[in-house]
């Protein structure tokens, strides 16, 4: 059991090491893409590179710890990712005599951040199009809102965002 509790630490400490390196190598990549797609490959090749190793995995106590670190770093991955707050509280720790005025703050977290910088996203991403002064959602828009749309159902999830 020690060595699949061991080997799970391990594993995950080298997660850590590759997104770290990953994130600054390859900055068009997504964070998200990186940490989750990440998580789910060390899941299934670390078992495998252990194998031929010549390592015995004891693949539930493995399993157990690689996700115990894993999924308590994803959350914490995620909240300090998209934190509009923690973000706003270290750019205050910034400003002269860390204050800015509320106006300021407003259009900056709540226009900026969560409107303007999400339509540029959408377009990024080619979700939408802008066409004049309007936004058209693309079939692959469509086809991620119906897939979101499904799984918000499938868990009761009736107000999101």
């Amino acid at each position: 059991m020690t060595n699949g509790l061991t080997d799970g630490l391990v594993t995950f400490i080298v997660y850590v090491v590759a997104i770290a390196t990953l994130l600054r190598a390859f900055p068009q990549w997504g964070p998200s893409t990186v940490v989750v797609g990440l998580a789910v490959f060390l899941t299934f090749t670390a078992p495998v590179i252990l194998f031929v190793l010549g390592r015995p995995v004891n693949i539930w106590a493995f399993l157990c710890s690689y996700f115990f670190f894993t999924l308590c770093f994803l959350m914490a991955f995620g909240a300090l990712f998209k934190s509009v707050s923690l973000r706003m509280l270290s750019d205050l720790a910034n400003k002269p005599g860390r204050s800015e005025s509320y106006d300021r703050l407003f259009g900056d977290y709540v226009t900026g951040d969560s409107f303007a910088d999400r339509l540029a996203i959408a377009q990024n991403k080619q979700f939408a199009l802008k066409e004049g002064s309007r936004y058209r959602l693309t079939e692959r828009g469509r086809v991620l809102a119906t897939n979101v749309r499904n799984v918000q159902r499938l868990f009761g999830i009736t107000r999101s965002g």
